[in-house]
């Protein structure tokens, strides 16, 4: 007697689908002829639809650069230069000033 096609089968003839894509392939992973398998995923199913997800924004707002390095460092600045290396800054500043 002929094995029937049960829902059972046609769910795992779907998901090996969705893992291979080929006709092949599911009659290969489920034991059924491929005009079996071809058969089976050309029709409609009520189970066959991939679940459906609501569509939402990306509604939020991006912290700036100074706000990052102070939530990880807990400073307000990444670096501060000391009274003598902003003196040099300035003289260096001076010399590039025509």
């Amino acid at each position: 007697m002929a094995r029937r096609v049960t829902d059972k089968d046609i769910r795992e003839m779907l998901e090996a689908y969705a893992l291979c894509g080929s006709y092949q392939g599911v009659a290969d992973a489920t034991g059924w002829s491929v005009s079996t398998v071809r058969k089976y995923l050309n029709m409609e199913h009520p189970f066959d639809t991939a679940p459906t997800h609501e569509k939402s924004e990306f509604n939020i707002e991006i912290p700036s650069m100074e706000d990052i390095v102070r939530q990880l460092t807990g400073k307000q600045k990444l670096s501060t230069l000391t009274p003598a290396e902003l003196k040099e800054v300035k003289d260096i500043q001076k010399g590039m000033i025509v």
